[in-house]
């Protein structure tokens, strides 16, 4: 699971540089002022244009494990189960097992 990157108002100006790169390989990065959020950088992108703004921060949010998926899917404004299938169709991991904890789901059934 990947982690959304923070940078607060002052980094941006030190380090830009970092910033576009994450904007380029298409992570979405949340920017603060005094440690509140202030806004979030969603990059354009294929995935922005084919789903619009909602379901694209929906499907971020939860792939970098800051909502869950009933909340992504809220946001989303879709059913868990229509959320679900995008996710599959966009090949995003609905689950986020270890091998060892996917080891013991399965031994579990």
């Amino acid at each position: 699971m990947k982690s959304i990157n923070v940078f607060s108002i002052n980094d941006l100006s030190i380090h830009s540089n970092k910033f576009i790169q994450y904007i380029d390989k298409g992570e979405m990065s949340l920017v603060t002022t005094k440690n509140s959020p202030s806004f979030i950088a969603i990059p354009f992108n294929h995935r922005l244009l084919v789903h619009g703004i909602n379901i694209t921060m929906a499907i971020n949010l939860f792939e970098t494990g800051v909502i869950t998926i009933s909340q992504a899917a809220n946001i989303a404004n879709l059913s868990i189960e229509s959320f679900i299938e995008l996710l599959g169709d966009e090949a995003v991991a609905v689950v986020d097992y270890s091998p060892e904890e996917l080891l013991l789901e399965i031994n579990d059934i």
